[in-house]
């Protein structure tokens, strides 16, 4: 359900469901406002409206989240210590948000990594895999599908 108030000289458009959750933003005009909620609410209904993610949210955060909760967990947990700790050096990757990491951003990845060898790059791959579909899935973070599943493995 959309609502409509005036504040702070401009027009807040309010759009909240049960379900999908809920967004706002500012217009100058009224007529703005009702368009922009209108179609916000369509997407709700439709189920295509996915929040948007926060810009803390990056690489790094998910990594070191990941090291936190999931590793402990694991029978191998001191190697994929080493190998998480050997990742969040990587500064050119783990700054990236989530939002902007594509499969190219990835794929770049692979290749500087695979001079150290096709298996540690590998590992590396389906590591950082596995923890992107944890925050999707068991984390509930707003992601898109999995953009290193669409690349290609050493």
């Amino acid at each position: 359900m959309a609502s409509i108030r005036k504040r702070n000289g401009l027009w807040q458009a309010q759009v909240r469901s049960k379900h999908a959750g809920s967004t706002s933003k500012s217009f100058h005009r009224k007529a703005d406002a009702e368009r922009w909620a209108t179609a916000q609410e369509a997407l709700m209904q439709s189920g295509r409206w996915q929040e948007k993610m926060p810009s803390h949210l990056t690489i790094g955060s998910m990594l070191k989240r990941y090291l936190e909760t999931v590793t402990p967990t694991k029978r191998g947990e001191a190697q994929e210590t080493r190998r998480l700790h050997r990742l969040l050096r990587e500064t050119q990757l783990i700054s990236i948000n989530l939002d902007q990491a594509k499969p190219c951003t990835f794929a770049d990845f692979r290749d500087r990594r695979i001079h150290d060898g096709v298996r540690a790059c590998q590992y590396d791959l389906v590591l950082m895999r596995h923890a992107w579909n944890i925050a999707r899935v068991e984390w509930g973070w707003p992601l898109s599908d999995n953009p290193i599943s669409l690349i290609r493995m050493p």
